[in-house]
């Protein structure tokens, strides 16, 4: 197992070290980086607003694309590999097709848009199991689900402000966020762990939260807040959860 994540690693070092360089080469820097889903391809963000895509073997670029803004941050390919949504600070969110670089849909969630909320700055982004759905989560607004053909708002998720969403494959939407790790269908909590109550210790903030490949487990890096001898420690965890209950299986301290 560690042989084969050192491999990974030594990929992903390649294919940012080949990115880079052709970066530097063209006086811009990388913003934010992702791999396809069937390996085949590298998007890469770079800091003047542009959607790069990369062949994996020879890092040939093969797609330079004006993403339509600056401050992005934020990337994520679609389950199905046919589409790239891009995300930034300023609000707007944006889907390309992978194949023809063309703009799908761009949409502003600084606006209501019919939801009667708004995200000021956008954190993270994903997508549904069938490619059809995007999450918008911000810092402070919470999460707009949008149509990611239409950049129709569906739903809303008061999540708070919200680090990192990844989607089960029975279309229920997870936020870890300051509120605490949040299990959602349709905009409304089904499950919940209850995050740091306005901010005060003891208690967790969840970072990044992702299912096993079986989908039976839910793991996630989460800061710990706890008071010894009237002084607050920090400390991270690795926690793996039950997907159906949110029972805790496992934590292993990692910082």
């Amino acid at each position: 197992m560690r042989g084969l994540v050192a491999i990974l690693i030594s990929a992903l070092l390649c294919l940012m070290n080949g990115a880079s360089a052709f970066m530097q080469s063209n006086s811009f820097s990388i913003a934010a980086l992702e791999v396809s889903p069937n390996g085949e391809t590298i998007a890469v963000l770079s800091t003047i607003g542009r959607l790069h895509l990369f062949d994996v073997e020879t890092l040939a670029e093969l797609q330079d694309i004006p993403a339509d803004q600056d401050s992005i941050s934020n990337i994520e390919w679609s389950p199905d590999g046919g589409k790239i949504a891009v995300a930034g600070f300023g609000g707007l969110v944006a889907v390309y097709d992978a194949h023809s670089g063309n703009q799908i849909v761009s949409a502003n969630v600084t606006s209501s848009n019919g939801t009667g909320h708004t995200i000021d700055e956008i954190i993270a982004i994903s997508w549904s199991p069938d490619s059809s759905t995007l999450a918008v989560s911000g810092q402070e607004g919470g999460t707009i689900i949008l149509n990611a053909l239409t950049g129709i708002p569906l739903a809303y998720a008061m999540s708070g402000e919200t680090y990192a969403s990844t989607w089960s494959p029975s279309a229920n939407l997870e936020t870890s966020a300051i509120t605490g790790l949040k299990i959602w269908n349709r905009g409304q909590v089904v499950m919940e762990i209850p995050g740091l109550s306005l901010t005060q210790a003891p208690g967790i903030i969840p970072d990044e939260i992702a299912y096993n490949s079986s989908a039976e487990l839910l793991a996630a890096i989460i800061s710990t807040y706890a008071i010894e001898n009237d002084t607050v420690q920090q400390g991270t965890e690795l926690r793996i959860y039950e997907a159906s209950t949110l029972n805790l299986v496992e934590a292993t301290e990692i910082l």
